[in-house]
């Protein structure tokens, strides 16, 4: 069958295109006319508009970007220039050199180039630099900051991390790093937890320590059964 240049490249004729590309099998997946050294491995309904793209399989999958690639899984979309989603359902990529791994309904908006979401569900990324492991409806807002896991975290200050746990925001400061459950930072350039137990710390030997290093006396008054007694080296 001859193929034309007015025509969009469809899986219903399976081979070369005329701009290089190739679509091994599938039902009713296309190859955008213009848009050359793309492939498409098989599934259904998946549509590349991006030069140089690729999508593996899956069904209702896409890519808008050049260099672009949707690895399997449903509706998800890689719409900027070396974006990537690999799995998943419902995820979208709208920033260039982002990528979601895995999960549904994750999306990499906004300003937030050079991004990554592990997996999880309804994540947000929206500023440049930005991570979310996983979870359930975390976001980042705030450029080179993190979320690593948990549910419902917010980090909107910049350089800020939340380590994991639930309804925790890092309250906008800048350098700040949050643990544990529903904890809003107070401070830049501190880390946030509801309780610290730090245990095996080294026992004082009169050598000295850095500024604002933790170490325990155990002789300076009965300390709780188990425990040594904390302090900072000023």
């Amino acid at each position: 069958m001859e193929m034309k240049e007015s025509f969009n490249w469809t899986s219903t004729t399976t081979g070369n295109s005329p701009f290089g590309s190739f679509i091994v099998g599938g039902n009713n997946n296309t190859i955008s006319t213009g848009y050359s050294q793309s492939f498409i491995g098989g599934g259904g309904c998946n549509t590349i508009n991006g030069a140089a793209s690729v999508i593996v399989g899956g069904t209702g999958n896409s890519t808008a970007g050049t260099v672009s690639i949707v690895g399997g899984g449903t509706g998800n979309s890689a719409s900027a220039t070396y974006s990537g989603v690999f799995s998943g359902n419902t995820n979208q990529v709208l920033t260039q050199s982002s990528v979601i791994a895995g999960g549904a309904c994750n999306a990499i908006t906004g300003c937030a180039e050079t991004s990554f979401i592990g997996g999880g569900y309804g994540n947000c990324l929206k500023q440049t630099g930005t991570v979310i492991g996983g979870g359930f409806g975390n976001q980042v807002a705030g450029i080179y900051s993190s979320v690593l896991g948990g549910m419902s975290n917010s980090a909107s200050g910049a350089y800020s991390s939340i380590l994991g746990g639930s309804g925790n925001s890092d309250g906008g400061f800048n350098y700040a790093g949050v643990f544990g459950q529903g904890i809003t930072a107070v401070a830049p350039n501190t880390f946030h937890v509801e309780c610290l137990n730090a245990i095996n710390t080294p026992i004082y030997t009169g050598l000295g320590y850095l500024p604002g290093t933790i170490f325990g006396l155990c002789n300076l008054y009965p300390p709780p059964v188990g425990a040594y007694p904390l302090y900072f080296q000023s």
